[in-house]
């Protein structure tokens, strides 16, 4: 009763005394065996949940056994099942696979083979090979266990399809298609609503795997409405001291932090890390989890000391409960190495990425996207101390293993291959030394110039070194700078709502490079314009940018030439250099500044139809947002006249936007 009502700790005593109390009864007896086999086993169940792998591998070898004794076929396959789990929870992958493949196996060749049984087989079977990276094999066994379910069941309203289906969701997601995700937990969440009602652990785990597709699509407000479904649940069945309402608070604590709201975000994994210690005690790697989300925060407030010693209580828990050869282990490394580079103590962070990579390398071997991780940090690091051939190396076998288990689409692979671009540019390998320094985006003479800056003085991070630095010209060769930004972009642009902030900066630096290819030197459209019709302007070059004039606007036959003139002087004489009066704030231009001709020229405006000018915004990913995802930073719109003129600041009605593909604009 107290395990069917997920009180572990009442029922591991029960059954602990239980256990004790035939200690003195014959072994020999059959129905004696039985109970012990059900008690042993039900001992290493509620083990491995609380994670406690080597207590939990005790008692379900005790069963085996027990089940080998009596050679019960069916006995055996329950064994080998949670032992399995096991392994996989220790990150014995290869073992885990050993013993769940033995496991259906048996079931195959039993006369009378349970379908069910057989299904659920192939679901953790699934899920080791999603763990190891291999989503492809991963997908292929939720198929075989979803056919084998709908079959045995006889309708597709059967719990364990539900599972099939969230299991899928979690490949899809680990794989970055989101959309995917989403509709294989919509599917499970129907059909779990149907058979358990509204308030069951298992509607909860699946509010809270939507939860986090729409974190991950930066949808944050619909992201915390699902967490908050899932909080309730628990809290109603479990009360307010249960390691499931822990983590749906440590899943909360991940959203402020990403909206940089630390202070809440630490709130949360206090409460999280609160509960969890009371629950499982102080070495449980759910503990470890909570000490590492910590450390992140005190790492991004530049609290290193603390941030250290919050990775390092991580690391103590890890290598004593699950040993010194997990992933989970590794990726402490991996984050400690990371730390110790942003102190510039390379040495140290040489170290920690090797034992990361090594500990990787053995576990989940050399195709997983985590190890690809560790290698594309090691380049980082190789980058950041000018060793750009050893860096070059590290993001080549980083975007290898990414392709090989992304596909050519994922923003790690495009993030990867611009770091790569960068290291030719810093090698000098260019056409000539002709700096193009991107601040912004800029525009030309003799024309009305429209320009949009932001009064901010802590927007620049680390991470947008390739915005900040100067990117030079390049020319085709094999492994061009060129070449990469181009694949970069094909890439990001083909991601729905995955780092589609990055795609406009970088067609930005693609143009730019081809420029003196084009015949005018910039992008640009010319559209003549007759009274009586409306008209779009677009530029392919320049995501984003739109001119929409409405029927209404045009007062007689007009020639419209819209140009983009990005970044480069002397276009942006007057604002790349703006200073406000307080020494603490800079402006950063966020949009590129265009022309519009002929000069002087009056739209008919009302306020029913307007002109509408659409701008691309390159910064928004550095810039702070309301939880709305509206802009909080002031926004100011500059014009000018002609380039003679001082660049005025206008009082314009602006509205921060997405365009059909999912950029952000103005």
């Amino acid at each position: 009763a107290y395990q069917n009502d997920h009180k572990g700790e009442q029922a591991l005593a029960c059954y602990t005394q239980a256990s004790n109390l035939l200690e003195s009864i014959d072994d020999s007896i059959q129905d004696v065996d039985e109970l012990r086999y059900k008690i042993f086993l039900n001992i290493g169940i509620l083990y491995q949940q609380q994670c406690s792998t080597k207590s939990a591998k005790k008692f379900i070898e005790k069963a085996l056994l027990i089940a080998n004794k009596w050679e019960n076929q069916v006995k055996i396959t329950q064994c080998l099942d949670w032992q399995g789990k096991i392994k996989r929870l220790k990150g014995d992958y290869n073992g885990a696979l050993h013993d769940l493949m033995k496991s259906v196996e048996i079931k195959l060749g039993a006369d009378k083979n349970d379908g069910l049984d057989i299904a659920y087989s192939y679901h953790n079977i699934a899920m080791v090979y999603n763990d190891q990276g291999k989503y492809d094999n991963a997908l292929s066994m939720c198929d075989k266990s979803l056919k084998i379910t709908l079959e045995s069941s006889g309708g597709k309203n059967h719990p364990n399809i539900a599972d099939t289906y969230n299991n899928k969701g979690i490949i899809n997601q680990k794989q970055g298609k989101y959309a995917d995700a989403l509709l294989m937990y919509d599917k499970s969440l129907e059909i779990k609503l149907e058979a358990f009602g509204n308030h069951h652990p298992s509607i909860a785990d699946t509010y809270k795997n939507i939860g986090i597709i729409y974190q991950l699509q930066r949808k944050y407000d619909e992201a915390l409405s699902m967490y908050d479904k899932s909080l309730q649940i628990d809290l109603e069945i479990f009360g307010d001291n249960h390691f499931r309402v822990a983590q749906t608070y440590n899943n909360i604590g991940i959203i402020y932090k990403i909206q940089n709201k630390y202070d809440n975000a630490l709130s949360m994994y206090d409460k999280s890390l609160r509960i969890k210690l009371e629950a499982m005690g102080d070495n449980h790697p759910s503990v470890a989890q909570t000490y590492n989300n910590i450390g992140i925060i005190y790492k991004i407030q530049n609290k290193y000391d603390d941030a250290i010693s919050m990775y390092e209580k991580s690391l103590k828990i890890k290598l004593k409960a699950m040993g010194d050869n997990h992933p989970s282990v590794a990726q402490t490394y991996n984050n400690m190495g990371v730390l110790y580079q942003q102190r510039d103590k390379y040495v140290d962070a040489h170290w920690m990425y090797d034992k990361s990579i090594e500990i990787k390398l053995k576990t989940i071997g050399d195709h997983h996207p985590s190890t690809a991780n560790t290698y594309y940090n090691i380049g980082l690091l190789y980058q950041q101390q000018a060793k750009y051939s050893d860096a070059i190396l590290m993001y080549r076998t980083a975007i290898q293993i990414f392709i090989g288990v992304y596909g050519n689409n994922h923003p790690q692979i495009a993030a990867t291959v611009r770091a790569r671009a960068d290291c030719y540019n810093q090698q000098h390998r260019h056409d000539d030394t002709t700096k193009i320094q991107y601040k912004g985006s800029n525009i030309p003479s003799r024309s009305h110039q429209l320009n949009i800056t932001n009064r901010q003085s802590t927007i620049i991070s680390n991470q947008s070194q390739d915005i900040q630095g100067e990117i030079k010209r390049s020319k085709s060769d094999d492994n061009s700078p060129l070449d990469d930004l181009i694949k970069s972009v094909n890439i990001q642009s083909g991601i729905d709502e995955i780092e589609r902030l990055e795609a406009a900066n970088l067609y930005k630096n693609i143009t730019t490079s081809y420029r003196d290819k084009a015949p005018t030197g910039y992008p640009t459209i010319t559209q003549k314009c007759q009274m009586g019709q409306e008209y779009t302007l677009t530029l392919p070059e320049v995501p984003g940018l739109k001119l929409y004039l409405p029927s209404s606007c045009i007062k007689d036959e007009v020639t419209i030439t819209l140009t983009v003139y990005y970044a480069d002087p002397p276009y942006n004489r007057g604002l790349s250099t703006r200073q406000s009066k307080d020494v603490d704030s800079r402006f950063i231009q966020l949009s590129p500044i265009i022309s519009l001709k002929p000069d002087g020229y009056q739209f008919v405006n009302n306020s029913d139809n307007q002109v509408l000018l659409q701008l691309p915004l390159s910064y928004v990913n550095q810039l702070p947002l309301h939880a709305d995802n509206k802009l909080v930073i002031p926004i100011q719109i500059y014009c000018r006249n002609n380039d003679s003129e001082e660049w005025q600041l206008q009082n314009l009605q602006y509205q921060h936007v997405l365009d059909e593909n999912g950029n952000d604009c103005l």
